[in-house]
């Protein structure tokens, strides 16, 4: 986690990666994204990736997999 400061409030920011998928099911490409908590992830993992199935991770964690194209979330609820 990483810290930041705002207005004399710290805030904590998750290091979460998203992960594209090919069709095949193999990784094609990873981003690195810092956010205050999953839902923040999902939202900018969504604008980043859109269209392509993509699996959104913090360190071990699944948080969600994304197929935008079958207009679906499969993962833990939040």
């Amino acid at each position: 986690m990483h810290a930041g400061r705002t207005q004399g409030v710290v805030q904590f920011m998750a290091n979460y990666r998203a992960y594209a998928l090919g069709q095949d099911g193999h990784f094609v490409g990873v981003q690195v994204l810092l956010c205050a908590d999953d839902a923040a992830a999902i939202e900018t993992a969504r604008r980043l990736f859109q269209g392509q199935i993509v699996e959104l991770w913090c360190g071990d964690r699944l948080i969600v997999q994304m197929n935008e194209s079958r207009s679906n979330l499969d993962g833990p609820a939040l």
